[in-house]
């Protein structure tokens, strides 16, 4: 096993190799890793125009909770950049909520407040903060505890803040059944859930 670098066009890309002794002789793999410009639309991820349509307005509407999710390794991070960039990041305060060792790439128009789980902080513990700034759009990148949706759904249903988040789901159904496993108030969920969003 090793690595090296190649140049391109210009560009330098990592490349990893593997050989491993098979019964017919010598096996390599040879892995190189491209650098491709990042996905920023909904339709360049190949969402359907109705799809695209529904999650638009869901994200450019006051108040209601949008959840979007995929399988671990099939685009979560792209699908929530693309949704991102279809809302409407300039009339209105977008702010996302984040563990400062798992940022995620900065968007145009979204500040965005850091918590550190080695000082034993949480997504609720910047909250104070946030809502000083009166932001129209809260999104947590994680919700780890009951208390985390019990949070969104409060801004959403009190305040009438519009509130995204993501997590890893086989489907849609399934990430609603893993918010309701995490134990937070239902009624308050079903109240301010508007959209759950399940991307491959």
């Amino acid at each position: 096993m090793g690595q090296f670098t190649a140049e391109y066009l210009r560009q330098k890309h990592p490349c990893r190799i593997t050989s491993q002794g098979i019964a017919a002789g010598e096996r390599v793999a040879l892995e190189i890793e491209r650098k491709r410009p990042p996905t920023e639309t909904l339709d360049e991820i190949g969402m359907r125009p109705a799809m695209r349509d529904q999650l638009t307005r869901a994200l450019n509407e006051p108040g209601g909770l949008v959840l979007i999710t995929s399988l671990p390794g099939d685009g979560l991070s792209t699908t929530w950049r693309a949704a991102f960039h279809s809302a409407d990041r300039f009339m209105r305060d977008f702010f996302v909520v984040e563990e400062q060792s798992r940022r995620e790439p900065e968007i145009i128009n979204v500040s965005s407040l850091t918590y550190d789980e080695s000082k034993g902080e949480n997504n609720l513990s910047v909250m104070r903060t946030l809502l000083l700034r009166e932001p129209n759009v809260v999104a947590f990148t994680e919700l780890d505890s009951a208390g985390s949706i019990n949070e969104l759904c409060r801004l959403t249903n009190e305040m009438e803040l519009t509130t995204v988040s993501r997590l890893h789901a086989k489907h849609a159904v399934e990430a609603v059944v893993r918010l309701l496993m995490l134990q937070p108030d239902a009624k308050a969920l079903a109240s301010a859930l508007r959209a759950v969003v399940c991307q491959r």
